[in-house]
């Protein structure tokens, strides 16, 4: 075999080797892991900037809403029953221009829907009692609300 002195300095090599593979399996997973964590930062500041402009988009589209059902009193006559027809048509342009809308109803005091963009919801009654934010008192609100989903079309 070979002498003591060659046994030692091949034990050193061997030693010294493993340490270099340690420190380039250590260097390693440490660049993977700093990689990693700027991934996912990056990742979140993108999520952060889609959320951000998803509610601006919601925002402009309920203020977009907002506006065109504040006009629809000056527009609608639903006094005569012969004018209720030309309401439901004239709803109907109006909710076709707003893709995002399924369908545009006006309502008497009591939640009755009187003219539809969708002659299907005349006669329904729609209850407002879950809408947000609530209304003040008894009085129709005079801001736009949103209430709970439902199944069906409209």
């Amino acid at each position: 075999m070979g002498t003591p002195q060659a046994r030692s300095f091949t034990r050193l090599l061997i030693g010294l080797q493993v340490l270099l593979v340690a420190a380039i399996a250590a260097a390693t997973f440490s660049n993977i892991y700093r990689q990693r964590e700027a991934t996912l930062a990056q990742h979140l500041l993108e999520a952060e900037s889609q959320a951000r402009i998803f509610e601006d988009q919601l925002t402009q589209t309920l203020n977009l809403a907002s506006v065109t059902l504040q006009g629809l009193p000056e527009v609608l006559d639903l006094s005569q029953p012969r004018q209720i027809e030309q309401s439901n048509k004239q709803l109907e342009r109006i909710q076709r221009r707003l893709l995002f809308l399924r369908s545009l109803s006006a309502a008497d005091a009591q939640g009755r829907i009187i003219a539809s963009s969708n002659v299907e919801n005349i006669g329904k009654r729609v209850s407002s009692d879950d809408f947000m934010p609530q209304a003040e008192g008894l009085q129709a609100a005079n801001f736009l609300r949103i209430g709970q989903p439902w199944h069906g079309r409209d």
